[in-house]
């Protein structure tokens, strides 16, 4: 986790017992001090980051191909999490998907089909088109011709303010810190593999309050890092709207 930070000359990390977590240590001995924290719900995060996966997966696959499809799926939540931390199935399940919608869209628009156990219209079981975990696929013709997925559970949250809690949860214990370190930064945690729906495009354009030198974002499941936008006090009522 701490190897994917955006910084190099690291000759050593050290882990602590108390905080910050760990020191990154330079060459010349300067040492950084990083606090680690997640930014997730805990209840939701697993069955959430399912669902955000395959949708942005799915959405990019019809775009790619241009098709003009509406598709709807559901899948038991008991499996949601259980599937974050399979990132093969995801990717499988969504190229199944958008080969299914290419294959089934409809020539009317608002007319639909329905694949799985749920419909007796169903011409064969999703597992054999390679679909495992899904409980059924519902496939429209867009009326407007622009694709769109929706997933049974998938709510509209502004997830990107957990961020800005797991921030406010470390401010509080900064004084507390080691001082004994050049700088101290923060490393966000937005999802890991077992769950987590953040993406880095939903929070690097966003400014957070935040009292530490650098505030770092890591998607860890996609392995990607971005370095926050970040001020010292909110600057407008409007903050992160």
């Amino acid at each position: 986790m701490i190897a994917l930070l955006p910084v190099s000359d690291v000759i050593n990390i050290d882990h602590n017992k108390e905080s910050p977590d760990c020191d990154l240590v330079f060459h010349g001995g300067r040492r950084i001090g990083v606090e680690v924290v997640r930014a997730l719900d805990g209840v939701e995060a697993s069955g959430a980051g399912t669902r955000a996966r395959l949708r942005k997966k799915i959405l990019n696959g019809l775009k790619e191909r241009g098709l003009p499809a509406f598709v709807a799926l559901s899948f038991p939540t008991s499996l949601a999490g259980a599937m974050n931390t399979r990132p093969d199935l995801i990717e499988s399940n969504a190229t199944n998907i958008v080969k299914l919608a290419s294959e089934a869209i409809p020539a009317t628009p608002g007319e639909g089909v329905h694949f799985g156990t749920r419909f007796a219209d169903d011409p064969g079981s999703l597992e054999s088109r390679g679909i495992d975990w899904i409980e059924c696929v519902s496939i429209a013709r867009a009326e407007d011709g622009e694709p769109e997925v929706m997933i049974n559970g998938q709510g509209n949250r502004k997830d990107y303010n957990l961020v800005q809690s797991a921030i406010d949860a470390k401010a509080k214990l900064l004084p507390k810190y080691r001082t004994d370190v050049a700088e101290h930064w923060l490393l966000v945690v937005g999802s890991e593999r077992t769950g987590g729906e953040l993406f880095v495009d939903e929070v690097e354009d966003r400014t957070f309050i935040s009292p530490f030198f650098r505030t770092i974002f890591l998607e860890l499941f996609e392995r990607r890092c971005v370095e926050l936008i970040t001020t010292a006090q909110a600057e407008s009522s409007d903050y992160n709207r």
